[in-house]
């Protein structure tokens, strides 16, 4: 029996499932390859302490980040190939096309909520960006101004707890962050001011079209 058309999913949706599922995909690397780009630092230096030694911690870190960008790679890349994607028909029906229920916002109102919902996006995005940032400057392939920006800081806690982070004042992670939140904001106030918000009635039967 041929399958209908109201069972197929869109060409859209399945190029952006195909985007975000590459974008998580980049991510797990990235963070794999940070987080064993710090551990081989700290090894390296607790080695150099201990037994007097000249080890190349970035060497050492470097090694780890390539180390760390592989078994996340590998890991990620079985992961998706095991995983049997979602299929999610859609069929379109008389009630998707009626006027949502609930009470209609105005002008302001919708671009109030847009832009909020816009900012939120773009920090997440930001943050992402801020995470490939770092990742790429632990990795051999960073620039040296990248290297150079990098600064260990310490933090005391209260009772006295030493805590150790990094910290960078280079303008490329600021142009990272800034631009997807700033893009997001501006995106999300110009839809509300063209797509109008309905908000949810006391039957929940609001929606936003």
């Amino acid at each position: 029996m041929a399958q209908s058309n109201d069972d197929e999913i869109p060409l859209h949706v399945t190029l952006l499932n195909f985007v975000v599922n590459g974008y998580g995909f980049l991510l797990t690397i990235a963070a794999g390859g940070l987080i064993c780009a710090n551990i081989f630092g700290m090894l390296g230096h607790a080695v150099n302490i201990l037994g007097k030694l000249e080890l190349s911690r970035q060497h050492l870190m470097h090694g780890g980040w390539l180390l760390g960008v592989l078994a996340a790679g590998v890991g990620g890349a079985i992961k998706w190939w095991k995983t049997k994607p979602i299929v999610i028909p859609h069929k379109s029906s008389r009630s998707e096309l009626e006027e949502p229920q609930g009470t209609r916002h105005g002008v302001l109102g919708s671009m109030f909520w847009c832009g909020v919902i816009g900012t939120v996006l773009g920090v997440m995005l930001g943050l992402s960006f801020v995470l490939l940032w770092f990742s790429v400057a632990y990795s051999p392939i960073a620039p040296e101004s990248w290297v150079k920006s990098i600064k260990t800081v310490e933090h005391r806690r209260p009772n006295g707890r030493r805590e150790h982070g990094v910290s960078s004042n280079h303008p490329m992670l600021w142009y990272a962050f800034g631009i997807p939140v700033g893009l997001g904001t501006v995106s999300g106030l110009a839809c509300g001011a063209f797509v109008p918000v309905h908000s949810l009635d006391e039957t929940g039967d609001g929606a936003c079209p």
